[in-house]
């Protein structure tokens, strides 16, 4: 995934989210599809963090941060769904990254002990695994406060 950081070398950026998912009544997780396809989403690295920057334009607007833990959860399953062409079944993958995470703006109320926020990295290919096998992507919020969910496309970027 690509990020605004001059070090980054990665193959694909987050689109803007395309939906969301919520549980609760607590008015800082209530929102609707519609209104999260308007949304822009920037992201950045900031020291061990990975910062979602979202904004409505309508005065919606906030970042989470994730902090990066020591540790990557990667599930790679054949689905039994294709042919081996001879490299190897074609497999679901996906890259689990969880941790702590900070708000601010209108989600500095969804944060506190306990919340969790993951970003999963989802996609298919053979065993081999590159950055262009993953085409989707999904931020999950989980904890006592909020329990939440964007998802959508990741963009390939052009070659230079």
């Amino acid at each position: 995934m690509r990020t605004d950081a001059p070090h980054s070398s990665s193959c694909a950026s987050l689109a803007r989210p395309s939906s969301t998912w919520t549980s609760g009544e607590r008015k800082a997780t209530r929102a609707s599809a519609a209104d999260l396809s308007q949304y822009t989403l920037k992201t950045e690295w900031q020291e061990n963090r990975l910062v979602f920057n979202l904004n409505d334009g309508h005065g919606y607007a906030g970042a989470l941060a994730l902090d990066l833990p020591g540790k990557i959860s990667i599930f790679e399953v054949d689905p039994r769904n294709t042919e081996d062409t001879g490299a190897g079944p074609l497999l679901y993958k996906e890259w689990k990254v969880t941790g702590k995470v900070t708000g601010s703006g209108k989600f500095a109320a969804n944060t506190g002990p306990n919340q969790l926020l993951t970003l999963i990295a989802q996609g298919s290919g053979i065993g081999c695994t590159s950055a262009a096998d993953f085409t989707h992507w999904s931020l999950v919020m989980q904890g006592p406060k909020a329990n939440y969910m964007f998802f959508g496309n990741l963009v390939p970027l052009k070659k230079e």
